[in-house]
């Protein structure tokens, strides 16, 4: 298979994602998606009151909001890929 479609593994040879700047990137963009992801939810939801005066910020509310945030971005991510391979056949 690699002998009959070598433009595939063309940026694996040039190490275009696995160069140390990109690791170190990548690093830094989870590092600062996960402090999002966390924190907005925690600041909206820190002092949240329902209207008949209990409070919002019990950990399974708090967990539902951030899985729920959690899989909102990884489909944008996954969804706004920037390298896509296409193979002619």
């Amino acid at each position: 298979m690699s002998l009959n479609y070598p433009q595939l593994y063309a940026l694996g040879i040039r190490n275009t994602f696995l160069s140390y700047s990109m690791f170190l990137f990548t690093i830094i963009e989870g590092v600062f998606a996960a402090i999002i992801v966390y924190f907005i939810p925690y600041c909206v939801m820190q002092h949240a009151v329902l209207p008949n005066g209990r409070g919002l910020a019990d950990h399974k509310t708090f967990g539902v909001v951030v899985a729920s945030v959690l899989t909102i971005a990884v489909t944008l991510r996954v969804s706004n890929l920037s390298v896509f391979v296409c193979v002619k056949s």
